[in-house]
């Protein structure tokens, strides 16, 4: 992956590994999650030309990437956001609830 394009923005897995930053970040985070939520957003532009798939693409991917990883959060809650942002990007549409 490229580095992220933000000069500004902390590197987290620095932040990590010296201790600081969120529990819910601490010994897991190997990628920087808007590394991967740029990463995904591109290859699925690239593979629809679909900018709202790319954008829900990418924000499910950013739950997906963080599921499981913060206490105070139900993971089946997480799932059922993961599963509307990819519905959005398939479809243009929320889940119906």
């Amino acid at each position: 992956m490229e580095p992220s394009r933000y000069p500004n923005q902390t590197n987290d897995s620095k932040r990590i590994e010296s201790g600081e930053g969120p529990d819910h970040y601490k010994d897991k985070r190997f990628v920087e999650t808007c590394l991967l939520m740029e990463q995904t957003a591109k290859n699925v532009f690239e593979a629809t030309g679909n900018l709202n798939a790319a954008i829900w693409s990418a924000t499910a991917m950013k739950h997906i990437d963080r599921l499981g990883t913060k206490d105070s959060t139900d993971v089946y809650d997480e799932l059922l956001k993961i599963e509307n942002y990819a519905h959005r990007a398939r479809t243009g549409e929320w889940i119906q609830k």
